[in-house]
């Protein structure tokens, strides 16, 4: 045993210790995400300034978004956010999906990211929205990103 515990301290030495200590970093820093490359989006369909009708198709483009993150499409009025089912569909760095918004006027169409707290948040809103048929504006959203944003018109 002791034999066995000398050749541990042999090959468990100050010098690899350090001569590993930069390796060891970069992969924590690697595990921790803080080497993860950055999200990046953008709202392709329609375009800024666009007259939209009341239902559409909304159309972009995604890079390097995290598995478990959730890809989200909302409206801005004011300072108010009105998340739109359903969540966007995401084909490697494509994504699309359907809207409704009534009214009139210019609006803005904002691409969010969310992590799996902000989904649930956003489900849960939706969920109490469709069965009270009130969906009051949301001032934040846990855990989201707004990655881009465009400005269109309601016909």
């Amino acid at each position: 045993m002791r034999n066995r515990l000398g050749q541990l301290k042999n090959v468990i030495s100050y010098d690899s210790i350090f001569k590993f200590m930069p390796l060891m970093i970069a992969l924590a820093l690697y595990a921790s995400g803080a080497y993860a490359q950055e999200i990046s989006g953008q709202i392709t369909s329609p375009s800024n300034g666009d007259q939209v009708p009341p239902r559409y198709e909304v159309a972009g483009t995604i890079s390097n978004l995290p598995s478990g993150y959730h890809l989200w499409v909302a409206v801005r009025r004011g300072n108010l956010l009105y998340p739109k089912e359903p969540e966007s569909f995401v084909a490697g760095t494509n994504w699309d999906t359907t809207i409704s918004e009534g009214g009139k006027g210019r609006y803005r169409l904002v691409l969010l990211v969310v992590d799996s707290k902000g989904h649930r948040d956003i489900k849960d809103w939706l969920r109490v929205g469709n069965e009270t048929s009130h969906f009051p504006g949301k001032e934040s959203i846990p855990g989201c990103k707004a990655i881009h944003a465009i400005s269109v018109i309601a016909r």
